[in-house]
């Protein structure tokens, strides 16, 4: 971290603003309330992992929106410096192996993406949105023709329990 120029700061600063300015840090709450009630659905957690990409990608596009000449090539060069595992001594603990790229895809989709000058993702975002709401609105609400309470009576239970 001490080895980062202030131009690497003013570029993470800018991503990290971005973030902010769109939103992200509520999606973000949103996807991890979504994660713990369809935790055992596949398709929801790959729609998440591109959402949460998509997101990044943006946040990328922001930063590098009024960027200087070799500012892309800096900035793709802080992430790697970021994204490699490094060691942190903790007096407490063990050292801890920090990586803050848990998706294999995702390091070559920002750098894809940063390559192609002033592109905003939004069709992820939006689909990702999208699918959200639609297993929100089908997962999360009574069944249309709830089934009939039948009624128990004593004769019920006596062949239930003779």
């Amino acid at each position: 971290m001490q080895k980062l120029t202030q131009r690497q700061w003013y570029l993470i600063f800018r991503h990290e603003l971005a973030h902010m300015k769109r939103g992200d840090l509520l999606l973000n709450q949103l996807i991890v309330v979504f994660k713990g009630i369809h935790w055992f659905n596949p398709l929801l957690k790959w729609v998440f992992k591109w959402v949460m990409i998509d997101m990044e990608i943006a946040a990328d596009a922001a930063a590098l929106k009024h960027s200087r000449t070799g500012d892309r090539k800096l900035y793709a060069r802080t992430l790697l410096q970021f994204m490699t595992p490094q060691t942190i001594e903790v007096p407490e603990l063990q050292p801890i192996r920090v990586s803050f790229c848990d998706v294999d895809d995702e390091i070559l989709c920002r750098f894809r993406e940063m390559a192609r000058p002033s592109s905003l993702p939004k069709f992820g975002l939006i689909a990702g949105a999208f699918l959200i709401l639609l297993l929100a609105a089908v997962g999360l609400t009574d069944p249309l023709f709830p089934r009939p309470v039948q009624l128990i009576s004593f004769d019920t239970i006596r062949l239930i329990f003779p």
